[in-house]
């Protein structure tokens, strides 16, 4: 389970977040939905310890999340950055797609170590889904956060990252996801918008 309680977020010294409480419960797949901008993916990024809160806590299965403790946490979290279609089938990390290598050596598994190259040409929906799927079934983890996974895929890909995620949360996994799409937030069991 993950607990955030009276979260806030400032990014160059401007709330993004403020005094957020929100609960993802294992065997639950918990959205947090909204439009570009609203902070989803900042949010998320604050669950992996990547973004610092600037108020309020984190708490994961019961234990208080601090800087000191955040390697451990992730080791029990599957990270599943947006824009994963920008990924070109190589192992690379791109400065261009934000990624940080902290943030790549969590989220990818199934890969060696990042490599800055040239952006190549964008995975097809039928590849991110697979990959996707990789990182899932590869990683042992009991945590997924995912930032907007089912997007920008074509509806059957989409609904076949929704079910891997129901897979997930029916194993009894807690994830926790975001999404632009009202259609995508309903399937969720709990939706928080932003």
């Amino acid at each position: 389970m993950i607990e955030l309680k009276d979260a806030s977020i400032e990014v160059c010294g401007r709330s993004v977040i403020s005094n957020l409480s929100l609960l993802a419960y294992d065997g639950k797949l918990t959205c947090v939905c909204g439009a570009s901008g609203s902070g989803k993916t900042l949010l998320l990024r604050a669950f992996m310890g990547f973004v610092p809160l600037s108020g309020g806590y984190l708490s994961i299965d019961g234990e208080l999340v601090s800087a000191l403790s955040l390697p451990v946490f992730r080791k029990m979290m599957v990270w599943l950055p947006d824009g994963l279609h920008r990924y070109g089938g190589s192992p690379v990390f791109r400065d261009s797609s934000g990624w940080a290598v902290e943030e790549y050596g969590v989220w990818n598994s199934v890969v060696p170590e990042p490599v800055v190259v040239e952006p190549q040409c964008d995975l097809e929906p039928s590849a991110v889904t697979a990959l996707i799927e990789r990182c899932l079934l590869s990683a042992g983890k009991h945590i997924v956060v995912a930032d907007c996974p089912a997007d920008d895929l074509p509806a059957d890909d989409s609904e076949r990252v929704m079910r891997m995620l129901r897979e997930q949360t029916a194993a009894g996994l807690t994830v926790v996801m975001s999404t632009r799409s009202a259609a995508i937030a309903s399937a969720t069991d709990v939706c928080y918008e932003l």
